[in-house]
């Protein structure tokens, strides 16, 4: 498992659905960071630009304008906050102009919690295994067995979460 590091972050998860933003904020709240959202392009940009951020992960299939666009906006307008690509996109071509651009790092879904974990933290005091959701009166979805939806000792944002997406 992936340690989880004292300082907590702010971070911001541009993502569209709805159950993989709840899924990363549960796993990331109760890793000790701050947790904020935007659904559209158009709104991580604004909260980049009004609110302090310190690490955000953009999927790049957004409603309204592309995340390597709002990737492209973020570098032209000197914001310098590390960006994690967060997608079902694979093409080789994606991940050449997300580096271009400065990305910390570029992760397919579906994913292990631990990268993602991995990309959040620098230190660590806690595991990430502790942040998984649980099954209980607050999340029945989640498995008994605390391992995630894939199953098995790695747990993953997927099967039915995040790959079946785009």
């Amino acid at each position: 498992m992936i340690a989880v590091a004292p300082e907590a972050r702010d971070v911001l998860v541009v993502e569209d659905d709805a159950l993989i933003v709840a899924f990363i904020r549960t796993a990331l709240t109760k890793a000790g960071h701050r947790v904020r959202s935007a659904t559209t392009g158009t709104a991580a940009l604004d909260r980049v630009r009004r609110e302090h951020v310190d690490v955000v992960l953009l999927d790049l299939s957004l409603p309204d304008i592309d995340g390597l666009e709002v990737l492209r906006t973020l570098r032209a307008e000197r914001h310098d906050v590390p960006v994690v690509v967060l997608t079902a996109r694979s093409d080789p071509a994606d991940r050449a102009v997300a580096e271009a651009l400065g990305v910390r790092d570029y992760l397919v879904k579906p994913i292990a919690l631990a990268d993602l974990c991995r990309v959040v933290v620098d230190s660590s005091s806690r595991t990430c295994g502790d942040a998984l959701p649980r099954a209980g009166a607050d999340n029945p979805s989640a498995p008994a067995d605390g391992r995630g939806r894939s199953g098995g000792g790695d747990p993953r944002l997927g099967p039915g979460l995040l790959d079946r997406h785009r």
